[in-house]
Formats: structure tokens, C-alpha cells, sequence
């Protein structure tokens, strides 16, 4: 039972990282709209935002922390890492949300910076995606 989450912890990961790596890369102005429209709410909202995000994404790096928790040098590591990053991220935003107001000054630059940004990631996701996908065959 524990093997077959284990595999799935790892299909679901690569399915997800893909596929929002793809549409980051195809739908750039929609995700630049969507950081535009967070950013352009109150301190209030945003902070509120953050909580929500840190409720609604703690299932997910929990599910990957408990079911994928595999520290051994393989492809399948970045699973381990990314859910625990996951984890630590949610804890922040659910703990500490006006931490974020920070990152606000950061990415809440010009359109071409977001733009950038968004697309390096996408092609990033991708890639991981597709390095935890490789193990699959390696296995």
C-alpha cells in the first residue's frame, strides 16, 4: 500500500508540475493578470489570500511529505523536497501571512519582469517534471 503512494506522490507530482509549467509558459498573460490582480489588493485582502493559499496547498505537501518522505540520490528525491518545501511554505503563510507583503516589493514589478519570470518557471516546472518522470524508466 505505502509503495503504491509512493508511486502515485510521483505521478500526481509530475502530471501537476507539467502541466502548470505548460500553461505558464502558453498563458503568461493570464497567470501576469492573475499576480497583478493579487498584488493590487489591500493589505487585508492580500493577507487574507495568503491564509487561504497556505489552507488550501498544506493537503498537498503533506500528502507528498507523508507518502514520498525518500531522501535517497534519485530523480524522486525533488518529490521529497519540493513537498516538504511545500510544507514549510504553507506553515509560513498560515502562521505569518503578512511575510508575503515582502515579496510583494519583489515580484510585483513591471509586466516584462513578470512575464520573465513566469515563463522561466514554467520551463523549470517542466523540467523537474520531467526528471521525476525519467525515474520511472530508470527504475
Amino acid at each position: 500500500m505505502q509503495e503504491s503512494l509512493f508511486f502515485l506522490a510521483e505521478q500526481m507530482f509530475f502530471c501537476l508540475f507539467i502541466a502548470w509549467g505548460l500553461s505558464m509558459i502558453v498563458q503568461h498573460k493570464l497567470w501576469i493578470k492573475l499576480v497583478q490582480f493579487f498584488y493590487s489588493q489591500n493589505e487585508q485582502t492580500f493577507k487574507l489570500i495568503c491564509l487561504v493559499n497556505g489552507i488550501v496547498w498544506m493537503p498537498l505537501g503533506l500528502f507528498l511529505v507523508l507518502t514520498h518522505n525518500d531522501w535517497e540520490f534519485s530523480p524522486s528525491v525533488i518529490v521529497t523536497i519540493i513537498g516538504w518545501l511545500t510544507v514549510a511554505k504553507c506553515l509560513m503563510l498560515i502562521l505569518f501571512p503578512q511575510l508575503a507583503l515582502k515579496c510583494k516589493a519583489i515580484y510585483g514589478k513591471s509586466e516584462s519582469f513578470l512575464k520573465k519570470y513566469l515563463i522561466s518557471c514554467g520551463v523549470l516546472y517542466i523540467l523537474m517534471g520531467l526528471l521525476v518522470l525519467s525515474n520511472f524508466w530508470i527504475l
